[in-house]
């Protein structure tokens, strides 16, 4: 079925179901790593993950957990039922494993079998209990290696999961947040960051906006790039969408940007933009799509909502984002958290930012 990641493999309805490798069983030997990426429906008592024998209970399962049965669960407040799940198994030595949950260790275990196992079937039941412990859910992806991979490997992996755009020749800078700012499109083109900290979101982390200055980024010497046609796409969760909340500027002594003011407000020219939808406390995509050097498509959550004047000559002289200027005294600050950023040197189409809205949905 589709997901935000393609397609993955829908689990739960009825026997058989899951993947047999088996023929390949004699591959899983120390070191490996066995990497997944599931969506559970349920996390309780048991959903089975992985075998070695389809006539024995022995195996992986989520039970409250994770558990390599029948040894003790591997337990982590964060593993519960509707979330998308990175698993990482990783071979200590032929009977052991260390558990990662979201690319970060959470424990040991012995790993109920001794590599290489004589089998390997995931996501099915075994015929020892009726095969009446399915796993019911979604699963996107498999990674089966032959060595034991690294903490900085499986954090590497957990930052493409956390990843809310999609990097392309298109993009001129990619911030995704996670604990920094830097540009991880491969261009270099990391802005400054001028004040703010860094917290846990679904998205992994964002950039919180603290309401004293300075705050937020600096992209000035970039800023050059941006002449039509070019795409600004920003996540924000704002604290307060009233009159008036700076989110782009070009000059730190001009009043000139875009703001949230009881809706999305191109300052000094181009009429504002109203939305039933641009509130307080709920994560807003926001695409501003450049058509020429005066013309600017707004598009709110992925669907396209007004064409407006842009407010500033192209290119800019500068690019400031969520920071007020001097002219206001810094008193027209925006409050609340960034959690991503990408800067294009195209005008995004429709379907491209419906996709990226598709793919926000997926989380909270």
């Amino acid at each position: 079925m589709p997901t935000s990641w393609g397609m993955g493999l829908r689990l739960g309805a009825s026997d058989p179901q899951g993947l047999d490798w088996s023929a390949y069983a004699g591959l899983i030997k120390h070191p490996y790593t066995i990497e997944m990426i599931v969506t559970p429906d349920s996390v309780g008592t048991y959903a089975k993950l992985f075998e070695t024998d389809d006539t024995m209970d022995q195996g992986w399962y989520y039970r409250n957990g994770f558990q390599a049965y029948p040894n003790a669960p591997v337990t982590n407040s964060a593993i519960i039922s509707g979330t998308r799940h990175y698993f990482t198994l990783v071979s200590k030595d032929v009977s052991t494993i260390d558990v990662y949950f979201q690319g970060a260790k959470i424990g040991s275990t012995a790993a109920s079998f001794i590599a290489p196992p004589s089998a390997a079937v995931f996501f099915r039941d075994d015929s020892f209990t009726s095969r009446n412990e399915r796993l019911s859910g979604i699963v996107e992806a498999v990674r089966i290696s032959n060595v034991s991979r690294t903490p900085a490997e499986i954090g590497a992996v957990q930052a493409h999961l956390d990843a809310v755009f999609p990097n392309d020749p298109a993009t001129l800078a990619l911030l995704e947040l996670n604990g920094n700012v830097l540009d991880s499109s491969g261009n270099g083109r990391s802005p400054i960051l001028l004040g703010g900290t860094f917290e846990p979101t679904s998205w992994g982390m964002g950039l919180r906006l603290p309401n004293t200055d300075p705050q937020g980024l600096d992209w000035s010497a970039y800023a050059g790039f941006l002449h039509p046609p070019y795409t600004i796409e920003m996540v924000i969760t704002p604290d307060s969408v009233g009159c008036y909340a700076k989110i782009f500027g070009i000059n730190d002594a001009s009043d000139q940007g875009w703001y949230y003011c009881n809706g999305l407000q191109p300052y000094p020219r181009g009429t504002a933009v109203m939305s039933t939808g641009i509130t307080a406390g709920t994560r807003h995509y926001l695409a501003l799509v450049a058509k020429d050097v005066s013309t600017v498509e707004v598009y709110f959550q992925g669907v396209k909502i007004a064409t407006t004047t842009t407010p500033f000559t192209t290119p800019p002289v500068g690019a400031i984002l969520f920071r007020d200027d001097s002219t206001t005294i810094r008193n027209e600050r925006l409050r609340g958290i960034v959690e991503a950023l990408r800067i294009s040197s195209v005008s995004r189409t429709p379907t491209e930012i419906a996709a990226i809205q598709a793919h926000l949905a997926t989380r909270r």
